[in-house]
């Protein structure tokens, strides 16, 4: 019953995204095509349910998916995170500590050749919301690549206000 639950969530959240407009066939083919992995965030037994959207928006071979993550609650799928208001991601990293009883999640962007924007989730009243966001350059000025990257500190900005 919750695979049928989830599909049916999933198959709703994608149909919000008109861009560009999909047939219904299509539509239940990305929702079945959606990869999931089970993860108990908050050490209640009950996995929590991380998915990447495959196919939608400029989900491809470099990545830059939409992720979910949804707790399954007796009334269905209740998403946590829903990365489509922040934009698209190419790593989710479960990192091993936790705020609020949940463990923090990292969001890594294929932004360029070099470099990637990076956005660390903390759990709070009742969903992930971004704590610390920064941009990580792998090349330096010279054109070499670093053994771990530069960091310099960004704001956390949704899509809709980077787009302003």
């Amino acid at each position: 019953m919750q695979k049928q639950q989830l599909f049916a969530f999933v198959l709703k959240v994608i149909r919000r995204d008109p861009d560009p407009p999909r047939s219904e066939k299509e539509l239940v083919q990305m929702a079945w095509d959606t990869r999931v992995e089970l993860v108990d965030l908050d050490g209640d037994g009950q996995p929590e349910v991380i998915a990447e959207a495959n196919g939608i928006g400029p989900c491809g071979g470099t990545g830059n998916c939409l992720f979910w993550v949804f707790q399954m609650t007796s009334e269905g799928p209740k998403a946590i995170l829903d990365s489509s208001s922040w934009g698209t991601f190419e790593l989710i990293t479960v990192r091993p500590w936790s705020t609020n009883g949940y463990r923090d999640i990292v969001l890594a962007d294929h932004g360029d050749t070099s470099g990637q924007d990076v956005y660390s989730f903390k759990f709070a009243n009742g969903a992930y919301r971004a704590n610390s966001c920064f941009h990580a350059d792998w090349v330096d000025d010279r054109g070499e690549a670093r053994s771990s990257p530069e960091l310099t500190p960004m704001r956390c900005e949704t899509a809709g206000q980077k787009a302003k």
